[in-house]
Parts: structure tokens; sequence; C-alpha cells
């Protein structure tokens, strides 16, 4: 998988062959403790934002143009989905995959402390065009 075709990420299955790599996972916080993290996080994916838009847009790749500019700018939910979707795409590269399927989410809500979340997020990294 090279810069130009980005890593599809789906909740659902293919219809197409693929060879099961593995499952990739990534969690976010933004309690007081773990979240320093997502901060930098936060500024690191902003600053490529920004910097790559061109690089997005030569790439086609329509999720980080549309849905990166407006989630960049919205609650921290919406930012923590973001870059929990595009960690996972950077894990399911690291292990040379196409596409991470049967993507799932989950978030926990801290009652005492509104505003707080955890969020983790996984699913199946596998690489396409295999029996």
């Amino acid at each position: 998988m090279n810069e130009s075709s980005p890593i599809l990420v789906t909740t659902g299955d293919l219809p197409e062959n693929y060879e099961v790599i593995g499952p990739v996972f990534f969690q976010v916080s933004n309690r007081r403790l773990f979240f320093q993290p997502l901060k930098k996080l936060i500024k690191k994916y902003t600053k490529d934002y920004r910097s790559g838009d061109k690089k997005q847009k030569a790439a086609g790749n329509i999720w980080n143009q549309r849905y990166g500019r407006w989630s960049l700018k919205q609650s921290g939910q919406e930012r923590a989905f973001f870059i929990a979707v595009e960690e996972l795409k950077r894990r399911g590269a690291m292990l040379g995959a196409d596409a991470v399927i049967n993507m799932r989410q989950h978030i926990t809500l801290n009652s005492y402390a509104p505003g707080r979340f955890h969020l983790q997020i996984y699913g199946t990294a596998v690489k396409l065009g295999e029996e």
C-alpha cells in the first residue's frame, strides 16, 4: 500500500476476496491522566491536515477531505473518532493491509465528569485480492 492509495475502513464486510491479516486496535481518552496523548494527536492531525490538504486531494481521500475538515473543528468526541479511525488505518498499514473491515467502536462516558470519555476502536486488517 503506498501513500496515494488510502486504506479503506468499513463497518461491514467486503464483497471481494481478501486475506485476513489480523485485528487492529486503538484507544484514546480525554480523562485527566490520559488526556495528554489525545491533545498531542489533535495537534498533530490538525497540523498534518492543514499541510497535507493537497496530498489528500491527490490521493482522492474523501474521508480526510470532508470529514476531517469538519471533525477537527468539532467536539472532543468527534475529533477523537476521526483520529482513532486514522490511527486504525496506520496500524493496518504497518501490517501491510489494504483495508480494515468490520470496524467497531465503544465509547464510555464518565457520568461524574461531564464531557470526559474513553474511546476504543477496532477492526480486522485485510489484504485485498487474495483467496
